[in-house]
C-alpha cells in the first residue's frame, strides 16, 4: 500500500489576521486533507495549539468568534509591556484542558525568540499554555515571559511564517501568510473604518495606565502642581496619543509603531520565505480589518476559506502523486 504523505501546516503570525486560519482549516476538513504536524508563532501558535488538542474548526469558530477580547487584556504599569498576558494564557490552559506537547493530538511545534541570547526557542515538549504565552508577546505590548533564565518575546520577531521547522518532518509544507502589502495597505482608509472593538480597547488602556499614574502621584515623592493635574484626564491623553487626521495617519504614537512593526514584519517574512519556500503558500485578502480587530472574526474566516479554495486543486494534486 503506498504511502500517505505527510503534510505540515506553519501558521503565521498577525494578530487579528489569524483569525482567518479557522477557514483555511475548514475547507482542509472539508476536502479530508489532514494535518500530521503544525508549527505557529503568535497568533499561529493559539490557534495551532486549540487544533492539535482536538478542536475542529467549528469549534475553533465558536469559541474564538464569541470571545470577549477585550476582557483578556489586563493591562499592567507600563514597565516591560502594556499588557500582563497571565489571563489569556489562562484562557488558553482552560481550552487545551491543561495539556503538554506531549498529550497533543497533533505534533505541534511553538516558536519564541529569547531576546538575552538573540536566539529562536522551539517549543515541542513540557506545558503547551505557557509556551503560548511566550510565543504570543508581542514586544512593548505583552510582558515578556522568563522561563529558565530566557527572556521570551513574539516567535514573530525572527520568523513570522515558521515554515522551516516543518521542512524535516513533512512532505508537504502549506503556510498561511496574514500580511499585508505595505504599498497597498491603505492606513488611513483603515484607521476611517476602524471598529468599535479598537475604540474600547484604546480607552480601557489610557484610562487604566492614567489610573496607575494616580496612585504614584497619590503614593510617591512626585508633586504636580494642580493646574496640571488637569491634562491627566483620559480624555485628554486619549485625543493626545490616537489623534488621527493629522500629517498623515501615521503620525501619531501608535501609528508610528504600529506601521514600523508591519514593514519590519514583511521584509522578514520574505526573507525567511525565500529560504523556506513553502509548497503552498495561502495568504488571505485581507484589507478590510485592522490587525487588532478580533471583532471580524466572520470576515477573516471567509477570507482564509476563499484563499485556500484558491489552492485547493494543487494541493490534491500533490497528493495523488
Amino acid at each position: 500500500m503506498k504511502k500517505r504523505k505527510k503534510i505540515g501546516l506553519a501558521i503565521g503570525g498577525g494578530a487579528a489576521y489569524g483569525l482567518s486560519a479557522i477557514g483555511v482549516l475548514k475547507v482542509l476538513e472539508e476536502n479530508e486533507i489532514p494535518i500530521d504536524i503544525i508549527s505557529g508563532t503568535s497568533i499561529g501558535s493559539v490557534i495551532g495549539a486549540l487544533y492539535a488538542s482536538g478542536m475542529k474548526s467549528f469549534r475553533l469558530e465558536d469559541e474564538l468568534f464569541s470571545t470577549e477580547w477585550k476582557e483578556l487584556l489586563d493591562f499592567v504599569l507600563p514597565e516591560k509591556g502594556l499588557v500582563s498576558g497571565k489571563k489569556i494564557e489562562n484562557y488558553i490552559r482552560e481550552l487545551v484542558k491543561n495539556k503538554t506537547f506531549e498529550e497533543l493530538e497533533i505534533p505541534l511545534y511553538i516558536t519564541a525568540v529569547d531576546i538575552k541570547e538573540g536566539r529562536e526557542i522551539i517549543f515541542n515538549k513540557g506545558d503547551v499554555a505557557s509556551a503560548v504565552r511566550a510565543s504570543i508577546s508581542i514586544p512593548g505590548v505583552f510582558t515578556p515571559v522568563r522561563m529558565n533564565r530566557m527572556v521570551l518575546v513574539d516567535g514573530g520577531v525572527m520568523d513570522p511564517i515558521p515554515v522551516g521547522v516543518l521542512k524535516k518532518h513533512c512532505d508537504l509544507t502549506i503556510a498561511i501568510d496574514f500580511r499585508k502589502e505595505i504599498k497597498s495597505y491603505n492606513y488611513a482608509k483603515a484607521e476611517k473604518e476602524e471598529s468599535e472593538f479598537l475604540k474600547i480597547i484604546e480607552h480601557d488602556f489610557i484610562e487604566t495606565e492614567v489610573k496607575y499614574f494616580k496612585e504614584y502621584l497619590k503614593h510617591g515623592k512626585l508633586r504636580v502642581p494642580t493646574p496640571f493635574r488637569w491634562f491627566l484626564s483620559p480624555k485628554y491623553i486619549n485625543n493626545l496619543i490616537t489623534k488621527r487626521g493629522t500629517y498623515m495617519s501615521q503620525s501619531n504614537i501608535l501609528g508610528i509603531t504600529k506601521s514600523s512593526y508591519h514593514i519590519m514584519f514583511n521584509e522578514l517574512a520574505n526573507l525567511k520565505l525565500q529560504i523556506y519556500k513553502p509548497d503552498i503558500l495561502i495568504k488571505p485578502e485581507l484589507s478590510r480589518m485592522n490587525w487588532l480587530e478580533f471583532d471580524k472574526g466572520e470576515y477573516a474566516m471567509k477570507q482564509g476559506e476563499l484563499a485556500t479554495k484558491e489552492h485547493l486543486s494543487k494541493i490534491l494534486k500533490i497528493l495523488k502523486r
